[in-house]
């Protein structure tokens, strides 16, 4: 007589998600859609990709792959529980915190990029540059403490990923 081999699986969904990997789970959803959202604004002002500045199609292509696809395709590992989910969230958000770090040596680039949508006429006052160089290093600051803390709570609850 042959065995059958019954292939146990494990419970996956939101019953037995911890509440932590809840939180993040509903966050990556959001990040997901609302990067989804921001195609004109990527469209016109760029995106940061290692310290330099993509722009037109090339910014389109990089905001959906690595801010919608990738970040949707974590929301659908943690639902399922796949094993490989805490490594692709920390390879993710090591990523995440890289390319921030790096963007701020083309800090200058991207306020030539966002002076771009005030209107001809207008122009850009001294000050008005100097609060965004603030603006977009306090961003790129609070985004790296963001993914830094997704991190280590990923970190925390690795175990529940695993087999």
């Amino acid at each position: 007589m042959k065995k059958k081999i019954e292939k146990k699986e494990r419970k996956h969904g939101w019953e037995p998600m911890p509440a932590t990997l809840k939180v993040l789970f509903v966050l990556f959803i959001i990040s997901a859609a609302s990067s989804a959202l921001s195609v004109m604004s990527i469209y016109m002002t760029g995106y940061p990709i290692f310290g330099y500045l993509a722009t037109g199609y090339l910014a389109l292509v990089l905001l959906l792959v690595i801010n919608t696809f990738c970040i949707a395709l974590l929301a659908y590992a943690t639902w399922k529980r796949y094993t490989w989910t805490f490594i692709y969230a920390a390879c993710l958000f090591v990523f995440f915190i890289a390319n921030s770090l790096l963007s701020l040596t083309n800090v200058a680039g991207r306020v030539s990029a966002l002076s771009k949508l005030i209107p001809a006429g207008a122009g850009m006052m001294p000050s008005m540059q100097s609060m965004m160089y603030n603006a977009i290093i306090i961003g790129v600051i609070t985004g790296v403490a963001i993914n830094i803390v997704f991190l280590a709570l990923m970190y925390w609850k690795r175990n529940y990923f695993k087999k």
